[in-house]
């Protein structure tokens, strides 16, 4: 009997940890386990750290482009009375009905007869200004 393994822990038969019948039984098991029980839980809660730190970037990102971030800054959303934004003041007529959103809430308004203010000018990007 030289050459076959003997287990000597779970049998006196030369090969018995390697017979068809244990094989099968190990089979059995492996099929019998969830996929995940399988795993070490090292790499699958490193991908679920990763993939959480991913969405908390992604919802940073979210937030940063989203109007109630601008509106939380100082700015206003200023809309005609049937909810069409208003981005210049030309657009407006004395007298109209506005609806004025900021960060904590949203109010009416009426327009006064005021004027749109001068247009702003793009400063020249050949002149660099005086450095002294």
């Amino acid at each position: 009997m030289w050459g076959v393994p003997v287990d000597m822990a779970t049998s006196n038969r030369p090969g018995a940890r390697f017979g068809p019948a244990a094989i099968r039984r190990q089979l059995d098991r492996r099929r019998a386990a969830p996929a995940l029980a399988r795993l070490s839980p090292a790499p699958v809660a490193a991908r679920l750290r990763e993939e959480h730190l991913a969405l908390a970037g992604l919802a940073a990102r979210l937030e940063a482009v989203s109007y109630q971030a601008v509106l939380a800054r100082g700015f206003a959303l200023v809309q005609d009375a049937d909810g069409a934004p208003l981005p210049r003041a030309a657009d407006i007529a004395p007298g109209a009905r506005l609806h004025l959103t900021f960060a904590d809430g949203r109010i009416g308004a009426t327009a006064d007869g005021g004027r749109a203010g001068p247009a702003r000018r793009r400063p020249d990007p050949d002149d660099q200004g005086a450095l002294l």
